[in-house]
């Protein structure tokens, strides 16, 4: 069996998790292929009907903003090629709920011919600790590995899944709809928000990390001068990987030790492998 995944990650969380599920698809006798959404393969349409009309399962998973797509990933839903009755699991991260985060996307895979039968969410390390969304910091890295440990038992239930073919469809009910849908609402205003108050301070060295790794390129650098633009997608790659922490949300977050970034979910990580 072939099974192709295909994950957006700002910051780690998303390629953790797919990872973990390349793996244990594998043991599990699957020939996986595993793409970030950015891999330039990707953009060759070609390539993708080829990856995907060959493949018997699809494999999709991203980060959940407001229990909303990340921005890459939306357009990247939006311009999946046409199949028939593709078998498809869908999964993604949050670090408190997403309500429907994971199955919200089932009729719009339907109407492309991607069969939806597996949603599941994976509570992760919360990126997005900043004077604008005090909820739990990261915390040390022994933390963070505990975390991890319950998602990586979690994905051997959810691949549990996909080889029985059983269904699995996390949030598909009434009252997680209606919840989805209110902070969907909010999505693109709280987006604005955080846009309106991003700024770089005088701690920045110009080394160009965050332009390179904008997921919609919304950092440029003009004469030695980064400059953010109004096209954030939200993703917190810049925000936290800042060497110097040049990157602020407002003029308290320069207070790293009271608002600490979020390096990834495993020591050493390097966000140059989630373009990869």
């Amino acid at each position: 069996m072939k099974a192709v995944i295909f994950y957006f990650s700002g910051t780690g969380n998303t390629w953790f998790i797919s990872q973990k599920l390349k793996e244990e698809l594998t043991k599990n006798n699957y020939k996986v292929n595993w793409y970030s959404i950015e891999n330039s393969t990707l953009t060759n349409k070609e390539s993708l009907v080829n990856l995907i009309t060959e493949s018997h399962l699809i494999i999709i998973g991203y980060p959940t903003y407001s229990s909303n797509l990340p921005l890459p990933m939306q357009k990247f839903i939006n311009n999946l090629p046409q199949q028939h009755n593709k078998n498809t699991a869908v999964f993604c991260t949050q670090s408190l709920s997403s309500s429907d985060g994971a199955i919200f996307i089932k009729n719009q895979l339907k109407s492309k011919g991607y069969l939806l039968q597996q949603a599941i969410h994976f509570v992760m390390t919360n990126n997005f600790y900043t004077p604008l969304a005090k909820l739990l910091p990261a915390g040390d890295y022994d933390k963070i590995a505990k975390r991890n440990k319950k998602a990586s038992k979690k994905v051997k239930y959810f691949v549990s899944k996909i080889i029985k073919n059983e269904k699995l469809t996390t949030g598909d009910n009434f009252i997680c709809h209606l919840i989805g849908n209110s902070h969907r609402k909010n999505y693109s205003s709280t987006i604005k928000k955080f846009n309106d108050v991003m700024y770089v301070n005088n701690k920045c060295t110009n080394c160009n990390l965050c332009v390179n790794s904008c997921p919609v390129n919304n950092i440029t650098n003009k004469n030695n001068s980064i400059q953010i633009n109004d096209n954030c997608c939200l993703c917190m790659r810049c925000y936290n990987f800042c060497p110097t922490a040049a990157i602020n949300i407002t003029s308290k977050s320069e207070d790293i030790v009271k608002y600490p970034r979020f390096k990834g979910p495993i020591k050493g990580f390097e966000i140059n492998c989630l373009k990869k």
